[in-house]
């Protein structure tokens, strides 16, 4: 089909295609005669259109630096530059990346919201001056902007490199749309949750100016703090985040900072070694802990104590009372084939180590180690290292020293991918096969199968299975894995929950 070009720009396009009209290219330059709305949203030179997000990027490009200098020309006299630590969703601009997006939300914020002398918002100053130095396109892409509102984002689905189907859980119509954002779209899992400010285009909508990422509960906190603050200033929840959106980050954030280190400092799991002397043969002690059902032997390290016999302590047999007697969180911890690990035993030629995690299950380790073993070993000594002091420092964000490195597990040790993915795949499904029939302290006691069947109840089943869909689809992302629920979802009834 024959071309022809924009009499203004040069673009060329198809005969009879919207975006060029009488010699006059829609989609960069228009007219008065003509819109750029009136492009089909397949046409390739439709900046806003589904197939031209390459060219719409191209515009933002060239735009964002218009805005820039448009705020800062006329504010000059404020030093912006000082202001944009109020724009940071953190307590302030950590690195290069939290300062642009502090910056492009400061520029939002002086165009769009803000009141500037006696205009709503400096973009009507803008507006009057008929947008000098934009083209038509830009023009579009700030006057799209203007629209742009907060919202709490849920991502139900991605579609491609990047796109996204998404539901706002502060619209009351909960309508899907579809999102385009590459960086997003390439490692966001399901139901990851994002507080961000959205705007619309025709066939599309962008994140930003300001965008963080939230937990399911932390979520469900901010969703109830924005609701019983917008109840009390009389106004709808989109109105009360657009003048308090960097207070309400800031608030998760602290939130989210403050239930982490209660967390850290309410662990019991500083690792603990004990070490025995043997005053028997390590047959004699082996047979010993072969006799016991919770000692699982395991394949010794390839460096090290290669001449070890190790043993996996598992909290079973006589082992099995530290569960009755321990905290939810213990018995919460990683369990082997639905059984909780209490700890490892290295037995050498001369000597047995004894370690665990938490001073409660070392302790009762020891006590029935004492016991099995009675006069065959004697106590040597015993340490504790301060893993939770070290985490805590790490999450607080202090340095540490260099000579001091974190453990690093040793490459020859490492369980090879593919022998890692079946055991991973393994305990996976006997772990969901056991959920279906626990009791779940989120669902008020009730297990998954009563919930499903309880129509009061259902709404937290969704939320929960949410929970556990994205934590599925992190871990696959992250590595490789391809790990599936999906039968856990036609137990429960819960078709909606499926990708697609």
């Amino acid at each position: 089909m024959k071309t022809e070009s924009c009499g203004i720009c040069g673009a060329s396009g198809k005969r009879g295609c919207p975006a060029i009209n009488g010699k006059i290219c829609t989609a960069c330059c228009g007219s008065k005669r003509v819109s750029t709305i009136a492009c089909t949203p397949k046409c390739e030179y439709n900046p806003f259109g589904i197939n031209s997000y390459d060219l719409w990027l191209r515009v933002d490009g060239s735009c964002q630096p218009k805005m820039h200098k448009f705020v800062v020309d006329r504010l000059a006299s404020k030093s912006i530059y000082e202001e944009v630590g109020k724009y940071a969703i953190g307590d302030r601009p950590q690195d290069d990346e939290d300062f642009a997006s502090a910056a492009a939300f400061l520029v939002h914020n002086k165009l769009f919201l803000e009141p500037y002398k006696d205009d709503r918002c400096l973009a009507d100053v803008w507006e009057r001056e008929g947008w000098s130095g934009l083209t038509n396109d830009e023009r579009m892409m700030v006057q799209y902007r203007r629209h742009a509102y907060p919202a709490l984002l849920e991502i139900q689905q991605t579609l491609d490199d990047k796109a996204m189907r998404c539901l706002d859980l502060l619209d009351k119509s909960k309508r899907l749309f579809v999102i385009y954002d590459r960086n997003t779209a390439g490692r966001a899992a399901r139901f990851t949750r994002l507080l961000s400010w959205i705007c619309h285009y025709p066939d599309f909508s962008r994140l930003g100016p300001s965008c963080m990422e939230l937990d399911h509960h932390l979520s469900s906190i901010v969703m109830d703090q924005i609701r019983s603050s917008s109840l009390r200033e009389g106004i709808s929840e989109v109105e009360y985040l657009k003048t308090h959106f960097v207070g309400v980050c800031r608030q998760a954030t602290a939130t989210a900072k403050r239930r982490m280190e209660e967390m850290i400092r309410g662990l019991d799991a500083n690792p603990w070694i004990a070490a025995y002397a043997l005053h028997a043969d390590r047959e004699e002690i082996a047979g010993l802990l072969a006799q016991k059902p919770e000692f699982e032997t395991e394949p010794p390290p390839k460096s090290g104590d290669a001449d070890a016999l190790c043993y996996a302590w598992l909290r079973k047999g006589e082992s099995q009372e530290i569960e009755d007697a321990s905290s939810p969180q213990i018995r919460s911890e990683f369990q082997r084939g639905g059984v909780g690990v209490l700890g490892q035993i290295r037995l050498h030629s001369d000597r047995l180590i004894l370690t665990a995690f938490g001073e409660q299950k070392f302790q009762f380790a020891r006590e029935k180690l004492e016991k099995y073993c009675g006069n065959r070993i004697s106590f040597c000594i015993e340490s504790e290292r301060p893993l939770k002091d070290e985490l805590l420092k790490r999450f607080m964000g202090e340095a540490r020293d260099e000579d001091e490195p974190m453990d690093q597990p040793d490459p020859e040790n490492q369980i090879p991918a593919e022998v890692q993915r079946s055991l991973l795949r393994d305990f996976h499904d006997k772990h969901y096969r056991q959920f279906l029939d626990d009791s779940i302290p989120a669902l008020e006691g009730m297990t998954p199968r009563q919930a499903a069947k309880d129509g009061q109840m259902r709404p937290a089943l969704l939320s929960l299975m949410k929970e556990h869909l994205n934590g599925i689809d992190r871990r696959n992302r992250k590595e490789g894995l391809d790990l599936n629920i999906d039968w856990i979802l036609d137990e429960l009834n819960l078709d909606e929950l499926k990708a697609g």
